[in-house]
């Protein structure tokens, strides 16, 4: 379920400052071992931040092992009490007064536990692992290219509810003239319910009944007067559901835009017009904040892409932090969001366990981020081995999971084994990563920035040679690395003359072709990555690619996309 800011429900952060206890690297978190495996009070000696990260602690920072949180929050004499946390990392265990209630194991995903009603003060503590264990938690790896955080890092509230109440509203874009939307409703019991729309609190319409069936009903408004949501105009509304039963009232309420988003032919197509799509990939990370960004800092990431012509973000790996996707819909920013997944190969392909975890990550991301406007693509699994057979079905799997969750949005997954992809005929949206000139064909060529151009024409030869010439097509990562402040005559790779050079060359040739619908940079900022030999190909255990370094100071590509791009958003 969502939790999104409603009237009366009673709501209470528990964002704030924890006890915490570091349990180390040798905790048993077998099943049998769970109902005890809670520290002694003597043990939460520390405090600590939520959201944060306790890896990026002074005295833990680098380290795999457990980590307590515990706070407290009073239940009242409600029905139904609910935790919600938006994001975590990599695994944990949720007690309430010292009683297992939940076992989390897909990192970055919201998620909700339900509260046994027990009026009073209650105790909350979490136990959260960022060991690998692909057993425990198979999702995330350490060969992935990006560091896995340990820790609370998105907020958490206690959400108090009626005995009936709305488990979920979403709104979709019917028609933009006139404006019409549906407003899908999920309600909680097989009871008679009767509901009430409300637009910017205002009422529009009369009673609408629920029969009780089960947990569903829909209603087609028609909203004279609304203005369109796109990057220029990020007109935002609030529709407010009213639930009666009998004794139950809940108001539930989602923020929405009216836009469509389609795929013709070649062309994505938002509101009806066919939109270019620039930007970058960014991950979620700061050397202080890892993951956990305040928002101010979250602000700032994307008032230096806008400032430098984006008007598209790839959310990349994994489920965006909903405060994020609530500025990009405030700012007009549009996003490619997908589930997490980094060059998942035939283990996964054959781990069933794994598969149903993926799928249902996918399903929920899409359910708990359904109303932002600024989406307007969803994908999954960056890289896979989509050249083996083996990876078909489950793309196809994917594919089905994320269109039965929202047949309003395009498709994709970005993929780097093109020419040899088996799966693109499957997806809205063809989308490749490549480095040409960075990942040089011949490595003792010194600036190859030519292959950039001969890459891309081969990639448009070859979608061609294979039927896919009609579908859309981004550049869904490329780019070059450059240590922030080095500047060397030789301007060769690493530096910051080589990379201002090589976006300028890939800039370019996306402004002069239009047979390339969206290009996104990698990537925005440096972020960490390995801290073991991995990192021998990342030169201070960061990728280097951002075009700000990790704590956003622009390097000197910056001010080369900005006078190239700055100009450049939609399709003439």
């Amino acid at each position: 379920m969502s939790i999104r800011t409603s009237r009366p429900r009673t709501s209470t952060s528990l964002d704030g400052i924890w006890s915490f206890a570091w349990m180390g690297g040798s905790v048993d978190l077998s099943p049998p071992a769970l109902e005890a495996a809670i520290p002694a009070e003597g043990r939460f000696d520390r405090r600590i931040t939520v959201p944060g990260c306790f890896d990026t602690m002074p005295d833990l920072a680098g380290a795999r092992g457990t980590g307590a949180y515990r706070t407290w929050f009073e239940q009242g004499d409600e029905a139904v009490g609910f935790l919600h946390f938006d994001g975590l990392g990599i695994w944990a265990a949720i007690y309430v007064d010292g009683t297992l209630l939940h076992v989390h194991r897909k990192p970055y995903s919201p998620f909700t536990v339900e509260v046994p009603a027990t009026p009073g003060r209650r105790e909350l503590t979490v136990l959260v692992d960022n060991r690998f264990d692909a057993g425990r938690s198979p999702l995330q790896e350490n060969y992935f290219d990006f560091y896995a955080y340990g820790g609370i890092f998105r907020p958490v509230t206690y959400l108090a509810l009626p005995p009936v109440h709305l488990n979920a509203v979403r709104v979709t874009t019917v028609s933009l003239d006139p404006p019409t939307v549906d407003v899908d409703v999920d309600v909680s019991g097989d009871v008679n319910v009767e509901l009430r729309y409300l637009l910017d609190g205002r009422e529009i319409s009369s009673t609408d009944s629920v029969d009780g069936t089960g947990t569903s009903g829909s209603h087609q408004l028609a909203l004279p007067g609304l203005g369109l949501w796109s990057p220029e105009n990020p007109e935002l509304h609030e529709m407010t559901v009213v639930l009666d039963a009998g004794t139950s009232h809940d108001e539930y309420t989602v923020s929405f835009g009216l836009r469509t988003v389609a795929v013709e032919g070649n062309r994505l197509l938002l509101n009806g017009n066919p939109v270019n799509l620039f930007g970058w990939n960014r991950h979620e990370s700061h050397p202080q904040f890892g993951p956990a960004l305040p928002e101010q800092q979250m602000l700032h990431d994307i008032a230096l892409m806008k400032q430098a012509g984006a008007n598209f973000v790839r959310g990349s790996h994994y489920p965006q932090d909903e405060r994020f996707l609530d500025l990009c819909d405030r700012t007009g920013m549009l996003v490619w969001e997908e589930s997490l997944g980094w060059q998942q190969d035939l283990r996964h392909f054959a781990n069933d366990d794994y598969q149903s975890l993926i799928g249902e990550q996918q399903a929920e991301m899409i359910a708990a981020h359904y109303n932002h406007p600024s989406i307007i693509v969803w994908g999954f699994q960056n890289e896979l081995h989509s050249e083996l057979a083996e990876a078909r079905p489950v793309v196809e799997n994917l594919v089905a999971v994320t269109r039965k969750a929202d047949p309003t949005r395009p498709v994709t997954f970005a993929t780097c084994r093109f020419p040899d992809d088996r799966c693109l005929d499957l997806v809205d949206i063809v989308s490749v990563n490549v480095y040409p000139g960075w990942y040089a064909a011949d490595d003792d060529e010194y600036r190859p920035l030519d292959e950039i151009g001969a890459r891309l024409d081969a990639i448009r030869s070859g979608l061609a040679r294979q039927g896919l010439a009609g579908k859309p097509l981004i550049v869904s990562e490329i780019g070059a690395g450059a240590i922030y402040g080095w500047r060397d005559p030789h301007a060769g790779h690493w530096s910051e003359q080589y990379q201002s050079d090589y976006l300028a060359e890939i800039c370019s040739q996306f402004r002069t072709r239009d047979d390339i619908m969206g290009l996104a940079l990698w990537q925005y900022c440096d972020c960490r990555v390995y801290g073991s030999g991995r990192a021998l190909r990342r030169p201070r255990g960061f990728n280097n690619k951002g075009i700000v370094d990790e704590y956003r100071r622009p390097k000197q590509a910056y001010e080369i996309v900005r006078a190239l791009m700055s100009d450049e958003l939609t399709a003439d």
